[in-house]
């Protein structure tokens, strides 16, 4: 069987003009994309939040700044490179990403949570997934919850999500799209231009709007609703009532994929 590269890649945003930080938070959330190629690096929403939370004494000045001043210099895997032997440099990476090019040395686009997955989610079996999902709890908050401590948890546990409890109880799920889209509404956006800083740093997350996308009822889970799910959102919220069972964000779902799903498809080559 002939293996495309072009079957694992999702594509990105590639920008070869100077952009600022603002313009660059635009796209993530516009798009809904976590990672963004410039001319000589690339910039991951995951890098966005670290630079939120390092500079929140100039925020100002870092939002109008080249953002390709706070990116990781360029290296990307070449098309020509065996697809077997992609998915094992892969599977051994510590972070979720990574950039592909054409042999001609154009961005073909970038391996993510979700396009890994959604290659090998065939392989996802019901009782693997629910011994995985047992073992990793994934990334939780409360609702008030700062922004700032939003950022750091997401940060700590390398996520761009978090399951929402009050008391017990699931309230859904936000993300970095969240957090950033919070620095364009025109309230905030306003008092971070007058260096009033605390006025997005101190909100607390019960003002951002809770995403239900992600979540499964445990009585209905199945592996063709898992494999849907987290194929389109990298995330997976399964509820019983209002109390949360299980949660995989995007990077447990990378661990996943790449401990169990890869080798799975390799053992069977």
């Amino acid at each position: 069987m002939r293996y495309r590269i072009e079957k694992i890649v999702e594509k990105v945003p590639i920008i070869n003009n100077e952009i600022s930080m603002l313009d660059a938070i635009k796209v993530f959330t516009e798009k809904h994309i976590p990672i963004l190629v410039l001319k000589d690096t690339y910039i991951t929403i995951d890098r966005i939040l670290e630079m939120l939370l390092h500079h929140r004494e100039n925020l100002c000045d870092v939002l109008l700044n080249d953002v390709s001043l706070y990116g990781v210099k360029l290296n990307a895997f070449m098309k020509r490179t065996s697809f077997i032997n992609i998915i094992m440099k892969v599977s051994t990476l510590s972070g979720k990403y990574a950039i592909v090019k054409s042999d001609k040395a154009s961005i073909l686009g970038a391996i993510t949570p979700r396009s890994l997955f959604s290659y090998f989610k065939k392989y996802l079996t019901l009782n693997d997934m629910r011994y995985f999902l047992y073992r990793n709890i994934g990334n939780r908050i409360t609702p008030n919850t700062s922004i700032t401590g939003a950022i750091k948890r997401m940060l700590r546990n390398k996520s761009i999500f978090s399951a929402v409890l009050f008391r017990g109880k699931f309230k859904g799920v936000i993300s970095s799209y969240d957090i950033l889209s919070l620095i364009l509404e025109k309230d905030t956006l306003e008092k971070i231009m007058e260096e009033k800083y605390g006025y997005y740093y101190e909100t607390s997350v019960s003002y951002l709007d809770y995403s239900y996308d992600s979540v499964i009822d445990s009585k209905m889970i199945n592996t063709s609703r898992l494999r849907s799910i987290l194929s389109k959102y990298s995330n997976v919220a399964v509820v019983n009532n209002e109390s949360l069972e299980y949660f995989i964000d995007d990077y447990k779902l990378t661990e996943y994929t790449k401990k169990k799903l890869v080798f799975r498809w390799y053992d069977r080559l």
